[in-house]
């Protein structure tokens, strides 16, 4: 069950990726949006990082 979960959020985290190269390309990297969905991505891969030490 944990596996699945580090897939679904190694999944978010490659799709957040893309959608903040997406935004950052049309609207800037200091543009509202993209300062956003960096956040996001920032939580993502920490939740991720939690992830690997607990399985250490």
């Amino acid at each position: 069950m944990a596996h699945s979960k580090k897939e679904q959020l190694i999944n978010q985290i490659q799709l957040k990726q893309e959608e903040l190269t997406k935004v950052g390309l049309s609207k800037g990297v200091s543009h509202e949006d993209t300062i956003l969905i960096s956040t996001e991505l920032d939580m993502y891969i920490y939740e991720l990082q939690k992830m690997e030490l607990a399985d250490k």
